[in-house]
């Protein structure tokens, strides 16, 4: 596993300036991707933290990503992923997408730490 999918989690701590030196650098090291329920995601926040007139830029930082879909595979890993583990249905999503790519998954979403293949990074305070 080279390639990274970043969470929403760390997505927002991007947008809000809260990534620490760990962070930019295990994000410039690897080939990184998104899935589409980040994008959702990010794009809720944006609307909900009233920033939708910076919706733009923040989209097309999202489109610098491969942006991976849903497929059958990952809502079945993920399915059980949140029955097993108790993940919200984001979550579990987003951490199948990773496993059925073979990427590590980064995070700073304490409900994810320690699991198989995630790459915590704590947010700056």
């Amino acid at each position: 596993m080279t390639g990274i999918l970043v969470d929403t989690s760390v997505l927002i701590d991007v947008l809000q300036g809260k990534t620490t030196p760990e962070a930019e650098e295990t994000l410039s090291r690897a080939s990184t991707s998104i899935s589409i329920l980040s994008y959702y995601e990010v794009c809720k926040f944006v609307f909900r933290t009233g920033k939708a007139k910076e919706l733009a830029a923040i989209k097309q930082q999202m489109n610098s990503f491969q942006i991976l879909g849903i497929t059958t595979a990952i809502c079945e890993e993920a399915a059980h992923a949140a029955y097993s583990k108790t993940l919200s249905m984001a979550d579990a999503v987003i951490y199948a997408t990773a496993r059925q790519n073979d990427l590590k998954l980064a995070t700073s979403d304490s409900d994810l730490k320690g699991m198989d293949g995630v790459i915590f990074l704590k947010p700056k305070k």
